[in-house]
């Protein structure tokens, strides 16, 4: 369920060079403290079956984004921060940005869901793929929000959104511009030639072209191209400055090491 941010809350998935934060530690995943004699915490011997992978708890999830992020920092980039000054940054920056969402009830957090983000986040971080990270980072990790609103029904109406009403919507539906009095709906993504309003209403693989007018869904812009938004750009990735911005491939530092602010 491929589902884009659209604002303040995942902005950290998708501007020119920050794109997410992370996560590994949590206490789910990690076994109880053994006891004397080798019972755990729990009264057990510590020998049962491993209960497989987790879910992880809403409460719990900005800590093990936060890992995540920081496994790739340390695995990937030239200069690494300390560990522990990685994990705070993140974990911070997650706990003000991201966690308001997962705590509203509307989003639909899903810890089963949550838990498959996390542990594929750390395969791409242990395999430093920078271009997979970062298209983790844009269209997977906001899969957690399962959504509540179905779809077709009126999603927000503000002028100035709620970034939890923009992450409401069920299944693979994003909530949508539909062209009047800032009324959004809930609705797939724009597919090839249709009518979009904002960067993140296209089908992945494509952008909101300004021209020809109206703007329309076409194909996203290749390395060298002039963009104005990493959606804009078939790598994800648009930087430089206001006078010069390009879509640019993803680089050994494009990805986790410019989260670290390389």
């Amino acid at each position: 369920m491929p589902r884009v941010a659209y604002a303040t809350v995942l902005l950290l998935l998708a501007t020119s060079c920050s794109f997410v934060l992370d996560g590994s530690r949590h206490e789910g995943s990690s076994p109880p403290d053994a006891g004397p004699g080798g019972m755990d915490a729990s009264g057990g011997d510590g020998g049962g079956v491993d209960a497989g992978p987790q879910p992880i708890l809403k409460e719990q999830f900005c800590e093990e984004l936060a890992a995540v992020f920081c496994d790739g920092e340390m695995n990937c980039c030239t200069s690494a921060r300390p560990r522990a000054d990685c994990i705070f940054a993140a974990e911070s920056r997650c706990t003000a940005e991201f966690a308001p969402a997962a705590l509203d009830m509307r989003t639909g957090y899903d810890p089963d869901v949550a838990r498959q983000v996390v542990d594929e986040g750390r395969a791409l971080a242990a395999a430093c793929d920078e271009e997979g990270a970062l298209r983790w980072a844009v269209y997977r990790v906001v899969d957690v929000f399962t959504g509540t609103t179905p779809g077709g029904a009126q999603c927000e109406t503000a002028l100035l959104p709620d970034p939890i009403l923009l992450l409401s919507c069920v299944g693979t539906n994003v909530c949508r511009l539909i062209g009047s009095f800032w009324v959004r709906q809930c609705l797939p993504r724009a597919a090839m030639g249709e009518r979009c309003y904002e960067a993140p209403d296209c089908e992945p693989g494509l952008y909101c072209a300004p021209t020809p007018e109206p703007a329309h869904c076409a194909p996203a812009l290749a390395d060298g191209e002039v963009c104005r938004t990493s959606y804009d750009c078939a790598s994800l990735f648009c930087t430089g400055s206001d006078a010069g911005r390009q879509c640019e491939a993803v680089t050994e530092d494009g990805m986790f090491c410019s989260l670290a602010g390389e």
